[in-house]
C-alpha cells in the first residue's frame, strides 16, 4: 500500500505530540485577537459614527445661531414705517385700472363697472392695518398688525404684497432690507370674478404679527 506526502505528512504531524503542541500555542492567540480585532473595529465604527452625528449637530446649531443673529440685525435695523411706507402705499389694480377706465367709456349702461372704477380712484382699496396686542423681551417686541378690510389685487400685486411681507424675491419682485421680520397670522384669499374683463382679481384679508427692535417703537 503506498502513502502519498500529504497523508504521511499529515500521519507524522498528529503522531508528534511537540508539534501538535507547538501549532496549537501557535494558534491560540488569533483565536483571541480575531474576536478582539472585530470587537474593536466595530467600536471605532460606532465611534466615528457618533463624531458624525456630533460634527453635523454642531453645523446645525452654528447655522440656527447665524440665522438667529441675521434676524437679531434685521429687526433692529427695520424701519419703524415700513407697513406704512411699502404696503399701505401699494397702488393696487392700477393697470387694470386704466385698462377699465378705457373699456368703461364704451358701455355707457355698465355701472357696476363704473363704480368699481370709482372706487379704486378715489384710493380706497388700499392696504390698512391697525395695531393690536404687544409682546416684548430684551431683544425685539411683537405686535399684531390687523387688516382693517380686505382689499382687490391683482396677481402681479399679491406676488408683491408677498415679496415684502415674507421678505423673499418673488419674480420679479425684491424684497425690502428695510423690512422687520413680518410673519402671516392668517391669510384668506379668494377669486374675484368680474365678467367684462380678463384679468385674475383677488380679494386678500389677512393678519401679520411684526417683530422689530424695541428701540424702533
Amino acid at each position: 500500500m503506498k502513502l502519498s506526502i500529504p497523508s504521511i505528512q499529515k500521519h507524522w504531524v498528529y503522531s508528534n505530540p511537540v508539534l501538535l503542541t507547538a501549532m496549537i500555542l501557535l494558534l491560540l492567540p488569533l483565536a483571541y485577537l480575531i474576536p478582539t480585532y472585530l470587537e474593536r473595529a466595530e467600536h471605532l465604527r460606532s465611534v466615528t459614527t457618533k463624531m458624525h452625528s456630533l460634527h453635523q449637530l454642531m453645523l446645525k446649531k452654528e447655522r440656527t445661531m447665524e440665522r438667529e443673529q441675521n434676524l437679531l440685525s434685521q429687526i433692529s435695523q427695520a424701519d419703524p414705517t415700513y407697513l406704512e411706507t411699502s404696503i399701505e402705499s401699494l397702488p393696487l389694480l392700477e393697470t387694470e385700472r386704466q385698462k377699465w377706465n378705457i373699456f368703461a367709456s364704451h358701455l355707457e349702461t355698465n355701472q357696476a363697472l363704473k363704480e368699481k372704477i370709482s372706487f379704486l380712484e378715489k384710493g380706497q382699496n388700499r392696504f390698512r392695518f391697525s395695531e393690536g396686542e404687544s409682546r416684548s423681551c430684551s431683544l425685539f417686541q411683537e405686535i399684531e398688525e390687523k387688516q382693517q378690510s380686505p382689499v382687490d389685487l391683482s396677481e402681479d400685486d399679491l406676488k408683491k404684497v408677498l415679496s415684502l411681507t415674507e421678505g423673499v424675491k418673488i419674480h420679479p419682485f425684491f424684497p425690502s432690507t428695510k423690512s422687520p421680520q413680518l410673519l402671516i397670522y392668517s391669510f384668506e384669499l379668494s377669486k374675484k370674478m368680474i365678467p367684462e374683463m380678463k384679468e385674475k382679481v383677488y380679494t386678500l384679508q389677512m393678519q401679520l404679527i411684526k417683530r422689530e427692535g424695541t428701540s424702533n417703537k
